[in-house]
């Protein structure tokens, strides 16, 4: 049961954004993906974002240098969901300071997720919702013809929503 008293809490802080990393499932790279955006938040500001990790979760052990910063940027928050893009991830948004990047795997099945939580946004908060979501597709063991489907995906989605990373 994933605990939502953070959202709640950071909806009446000084918190100006919020950025969300949910995976479609478990061990897609969510928690990877969320240090690495720490760690690129920390280093281009020098101050580091809030950050809120899913209960016992492994964030602050994936950081290269620990969750231990001499300045912190209160006006951004930093949130390793894990698997939870489809529920809670979609939750986020209800927040409008908030964007949630979605981390897939690079295979067919794993577009297919991403695009249901492109749609669940919609579904829910109209056009703008679906605006606030980021797709992350992360390559995974074998190999998947995936060009003409990132093609696609772009089309539904935007160019700039969706980020397939290299092998």
């Amino acid at each position: 049961n994933l605990d939502r008293g953070w959202l709640v809490s950071a909806k009446r802080s000084p918190v100006a954004h919020h950025v969300a990393v949910a995976g479609t499932g478990g061990g897609v790279g969510c928690t990877t993906t969320a240090a690495l955006l720490f760690t690129s938040f920390t280093q281009r500001t020098g101050r580091a974002p809030v950050l809120y990790d899913r209960s016992a979760g492994t964030l602050g052990a994936r950081l290269p240098e620990g969750d231990d910063v001499l300045e912190l940027d209160v006006a951004l928050a930093l949130h390793d969901l894990g698997a939870h893009a489809i529920g809670a991830g979609v939750d986020v948004l209800d927040d409008p300071a908030a964007l949630l990047v979605v981390v897939s795997p690079l295979t067919p099945a794993g577009a297919g997720a991403c695009d249901a939580v492109f749609e669940a946004a919609e579904r829910r908060f109209g056009p703008r919702g679906r605006k606030r979501v980021l797709g992350a597709l992360v390559p995974v063991f074998g190999r998947h013809r995936m060009r003409r489907r990132l093609a696609e995906m772009d089309d539904a989605h935007g160019p700039e929503t969706i980020v397939a990373f290299p092998r």
